[in-house]
């Protein structure tokens, strides 16, 4: 009877694969190039590009998908892009992770806790290949990274470092710029002192900033106005001319960095602006070139230097206001991004790219500013690729290492959503694919849907593998007893269905329509139909 049974089980499968082979035999076959515009129209259906894929999948899907296309048979192309995510990252796929039917889920995973259980070496494979597609999952990750992703202190410290190193650089075009406005006997161009004064009240006040603008700062703008200062019981003169612009800017940057109080940043940052709109002093007594009043010893070194004196009052003034359009540039670009202002300030690194890229309250917009400025820097580039890399697996892994960690598909995709819009601004496309490709096979892993019924609490799976290592053990001591008893049953229910799981081909053929199974008890058949049907009367 178990011969039989097997034999008749056998004839289907044997019809099928006649009818295959005539299909085959009788179609032309199919050239390379015909079979990938085949493959690729399957995949396009969801979303996939075919072209995008790496040489070694585009081979395994040609391998695997030529019979069945060869034979006419319809493909699923949503089980097809699902093969085509597991060749990408190099995972191993199951039918089950293919189709994701609930029933062959629940059976490939207890059987995994079955084998797993078992002591027997021959039955660990459905296990060991969970094992596997997780470190691989994990790979493929660090694979986008170029290697072990970078932590985000690194990659902070390194983008702070290229701000501030820009921002340096520009300070000091920006001091040789007003270190060249000078009169014509060689002297710093004075500023005016109530124009800057009174500029910054007044917009303080607009603003109702005057409050929050710290003591000290107060007392340097009174210096300011009235030229004058008392020192250790003396009283000094201030002067304000375009020497002390550069020492006035650190003052305000060191108070703006030692206070956390937004309020405060603001009232600083309207100085700042005052003092950048700052006016020369060109009242009467002084030429800097056009027609305005010169005293009496000016007159006279003009008069004897001629033109060439006219010319450099000229050029100070040109100078001048070189200086303060390239002041106003340098302000706008690190106002641009706060990412930028953070980093001029003194960010500290563990916190930047935290803050800046990855956090969804940094607006895409912002984040595009501040990877375009990084993105001039390409070790600083990659490097911030890297720690955003490394985000992901963190939270993938939840802090643990490759060698330990559980690849987590909720943890990773929900980091990768949060960063969906701003993925484009870091990485290519290719990589972008790869990296959404890791996060599907990753659910596909570790899916349970609704309709399964998986043991995980693995106490089905314990016993099951226990008893079959006590029935091994306790067969082994009977004559004949592993090899009547034991085999078999380790064939059919293990071996075989190890096998059968890893033969994905038949869940990537498009499911036949039938009719639910309540309608099929409900709808009698055709022979039913006709067997209770009335009796005709003539």
């Amino acid at each position: 009877s178990l011969l039989g049974g097997l034999v008749g089980g056998m004839v289907p499968g044997a019809v099928s694969g006649a009818k295959d082979w005539l299909t085959r035999v009788a179609s032309p076959k199919m050239t390379q190039q015909q079979l990938d515009v085949k493959i690729e129209r399957l995949l396009a259906d969801q979303g996939i590009d075919w072209q995008s894929l790496p040489n070694g999948a585009k081979f395994s899907l040609r391998t695997e998908l030529a019979k069945s296309l060869q034979a006419g048979k319809e493909l699923d192309p949503v089980a097809v892009g699902r093969l085509a995510d597991f060749r990408t990252v190099g995972a191993t796929p199951t039918r089950g992770m293919v189709t994701l039917d609930p029933v062959q889920i629940t059976r490939e995973k207890n059987l995994s806790k079955i084998a797993a259980n078992s002591g027997d070496a021959e039955l660990h494979g459905l296990p060991r290949i969970e094992n596997a597609n997780n470190a691989q999952l994990i790979a493929k990750t660090n694979e986008v990274a170029g290697g072990r992703p970078t932590d985000l202190y690194t990659a902070g410290d390194k983008a702070v470092k290229a701000i501030n190193a820009r921002d340096d650089a520009a300070r000091a075009v920006e001091r040789g710029l007003y270190a060249a406005a000078q009169d014509s006997q060689g002297r710093s161009l004075p500023l005016n002192r109530d124009a800057f004064v009174y500029k910054a009240y007044d917009d303080l006040a607009k603003e109702n900033k005057g409050a929050f603008l710290p003591e000290s700062i107060n007392n340097l703008l009174e210096q300011i106005r009235t030229g004058k200062a008392r020192y250790g019981g003396r009283e000094m003169d201030t002067p304000f001319t375009v020497d002390q612009i550069d020492n006035l800017k650190t003052v305000l940057a060191a108070e703006s960095r030692s206070t956390k109080n937004g309020n405060v940043k603001r009232a600083l940052s309207i100085v700042r602006d005052a003092l950048d709109k700052t006016p020369l002093d060109v009242g009467p007594g002084r030429q800097f070139g056009g027609s305005q009043l010169v005293t009496a010893q000016h007159g006279e070194a003009m008069k004897g230097a001629g033109m060439a004196a006219q010319g450099l009052a000229s050029e100070s003034m040109q100078a001048f206001d070189r200086a303060r359009r390239f002041a106003r540039s340098l302000r706008s670009w690190r106002e641009s991004t706060p990412g930028i202002t953070a980093a001029v300030d003194d960010a500290t690194p563990d916190q930047f790219v935290r803050k800046f890229v990855i956090s969804e309250s940094a607006p895409v917009a912002d984040v595009q500013k501040l990877a375009k400025e990084l993105g001039r820097d390409p070790e600083v580039r990659d490097t911030l690729k890297s720690a955003i890399v490394g985000y992901l697996k963190d939270r993938a892994l939840s802090g643990a290492s490759d060698e330990v960690g559980k690849f987590s598909q909720s943890g990773y995709n929900r980091a990768m959503k949060s960063l969906e819009r701003k993925l484009p601004l870091f990485f290519s496309p290719d990589e972008i694919a790869q990296l959404k490709a890791v996060g599907r096979v990753a659910s596909y892993t570790q899916v349970q849907p609704v309709g399964s019924a998986v043991n995980n609490s693995n106490t089905g799976g314990l016993l099951a593998g226990r008893g079959l290592d006590f029935l091994t053990g306790l067969a082994s001591k009977m004559p004949f007893g592993k090899a009547a008893i034991v085999d078999p049953i380790r064939s059919v229910q293990v071996s075989l269905g190890e096998r059968g799981m890893q033969n994905i081909m038949p869940g990537l053929l498009a499911p036949i329509d039938r009719p639910p199974f309540a309608q099929r008890l409900a709808v009698p058949s055709v022979l039913s139909a006709g067997l209770l049907a009335a009796p005709v009367v003539d």
